[in-house]
């Protein structure tokens, strides 16, 4: 039962988290936290490395002065920041 707490307990770490990403990303950007989308995580696994990522919507023009002062990675096709959020060695 003490495997399941602690499996609620790091969702709600995650969860949480993701609201603390997007009012830090809104502060940088001085915008409305409403502007950024809901942060998402995609993992590959590359010889086995297991590399994170977090993928973030703004819904607004971003000028190119706003985007020097985001530390995003790169852009995906579909318009997303993407931050690249460490690798794990299996």
């Amino acid at each position: 039962m003490d495997s399941l707490e602690n499996l609620v307990i790091s969702f709600i770490d995650v969860e949480a988290n993701k609201g603390l990403f997007r009012k830090e990303l809104a502060g940088i950007l001085n915008v409305s936290p409403n502007l950024i989308g809901e942060p998402f995580f995609e993992y590959h696994t590359i010889n086995g490395v297991l590399k994170q990522f977090i993928f973030v919507d703004i819904n607004m023009d971003l000028s190119k002065e706003d985007l020097l002062k985001i530390p995003f990675t790169y852009f995906d096709g579909d318009g997303y920041l993407v931050f690249d959020a460490g690798d794990v060695i299996l």
